[in-house]
C-alpha cells in the first residue's frame, strides 16, 4: 500500500501599506512584530512561510499585482494583518488576490477586524477573519 504524502500548506503573509497613497505612504518602515510572531509560529509547526511586505517596499498597485501573479501559485493560504487606515487598500488587495487565484484561502487579522468586522464581511471576499491574538488563532487553524 502506498500512501501519498501531501506537503503542508504554504503560507504567504502580507503587510499592506498603512494608506492607499502608494509611494507617498507616510507609515512606518519596519516589519510588524505581530506578523513576525505568526511567521515564527508557522515555521515552528514546519509550515513553509513567505512574507510580502508591501509597506516597506512602497510598491504601486500595478507592481503588487505583478508580484502576486508570480508568488500566489506557490501558496495555499494568505494571511494579511492590517489596521483601519488600510481599509480601502485591503478591500482592493483581497479582491486582487482572489482574482489571480480564486481557490486561495485569505485570513485577515489585525485591529482592522476588531474595528470594522461587519464592513469587512460585506466588502471583502476573505475566508476567515481573526479577532484577537493571531498567533493563537493560526496555531488552531
Amino acid at each position: 500500500m502506498h500512501i501519498k504524502h501531501r506537503p503542508p500548506n504554504s503560507f504567504l503573509l502580507i503587510n499592506p501599506p498603512i494608506t492607499d497613497s502608494g509611494h507617498d505612504n507616510p507609515g512606518p518602515r519596519y516589519f510588524p512584530l505581530g506578523l513576525g510572531i505568526i511567521a515564527a509560529v508557522l515555521e515552528k509547526k514546519e509550515y513553509p512561510v513567505s512574507v510580502f511586505d508591501i509597506q516597506i517596499e512602497g510598491l504601486s498597485k500595478k507592481d503588487v499585482t505583478t508580484r502576486l501573479k508570480a508568488i500566489l501559485p506557490k501558496h495555499d493560504i494568505v494571511g494579511i494583518s492590517a489596521i483601519i487606515n488600510s481599509l480601502a487598500y485591503v478591500v482592493w488587495l483581497c479582491a486582487e488576490i482572489k482574482r489571480i487565484k480564486p481557490s486561495i484561502t485569505i485570513i485577515l487579522g489585525g485591529s482592522i477586524c476588531t474595528s470594522v468586522l461587519d464592513l469587512l464581511a460585506t466588502k471583502t471576499n476573505c475566508d476567515i477573519f481573526c479577532i484577537g491574538e493571531g498567533e493563537k488563532t493560526i496555531a488552531e487553524l
